[in-house]
């Protein structure tokens, strides 16, 4: 079933997560120090056990590149906000989570990591084949994920959304092929804390950035985020299908 596979999904992330810790690295992000990591594995995750690490660390920020540009993720733990930082670089969202796509202007000043006593190419090598692992894992829940799937309104929009923490673009993108007359999708997933994580995805004739705005979100046109429970979505937005 979806739930037994995302319990074993997720025992597969707790381990990714604490091999990822190999590769921390402090980087200088707008004036700031934090611990930095080449990834996109679920930053929420991952983010607990990097504070359990480096306690000291008001902030950690995630990257991985794209074709077009390298998007970075941040995360706060303490009243540091973090969304101040993401709109130096365009970008935006909220204290506690935010993040922006870096377009080769005022890049954060982050440096390859090095591990001394250990070869960075073999480590680097083994985190990718586990990645690899990680993402066929993760694409078998995208044709289960579907078939849980529910029209809902948001902002006076109709749209089919799912509940799903792994593969949130290329369930995106299933979703928008799945569902041929809707302008945009939702997927999200709740954390242990209770905020419920928003990507909104759209075709070209709609532009899902706005709608995330108005709860506190940031974006562009073909995809954006938002939290729901953030004091900009303190109302529920969405409610949950009858079983």
């Amino acid at each position: 079933t979806l739930k037994r596979d995302g319990v074993e999904m997720t025992a597969f992330m707790d381990e990714q997560n604490k091999r990822m810790l190999d590769l921390v690295q402090w980087g200088d992000i707008a004036g700031h120090k934090a611990p930095v990591i080449n990834t996109n594995l679920n930053v929420d995750e991952l983010a607990s056990v990097v504070f359990e690490k480096y306690p000291q660390a008001d902030f950690i920020a995630t990257y991985y590149d794209t074709a077009g540009a390298r998007k970075w993720s941040l995360r706060s733990r303490t009243d540091f906000e973090v969304n101040h930082i993401a709109a130096q670089f365009g970008g935006g969202g909220h204290p506690a989570a935010a993040g922006f796509k870096e377009l080769g202007k005022k890049a954060p000043d982050v440096k390859p990591p090095r591990h001394p006593g250990q070869s960075h190419d073999k480590l680097m090598t083994e985190m990718e084949k586990s990645s690899d692992a990680l993402r066929r894992f993760a694409a078998g829940q995208v044709e289960r994920a579907l078939g849980s799937s529910f029209m809902a309104s948001l902002d006076g929009h109709k749209l089919p959304v799912v509940n799903c923490p792994f593969n949130r673009e290329e369930l995106g993108q299933a979703m928008l092929e799945k569902y041929p007359d809707a302008s945009m999708v939702g997927v999200y997933y709740t954390t242990a804390s209770g905020d419920r994580h928003w990507t909104l995805f759209g075709r070209e004739s709609a532009d899902v950035g706005p709608v995330a705005v108005k709860f506190g979100g940031h974006g562009d046109a073909g995809s954006a985020d938002f939290v729901e429970g953030r004091p900009a979505a303190e109302r529920k937005l969405v409610a949950e299908p009858k079983q």
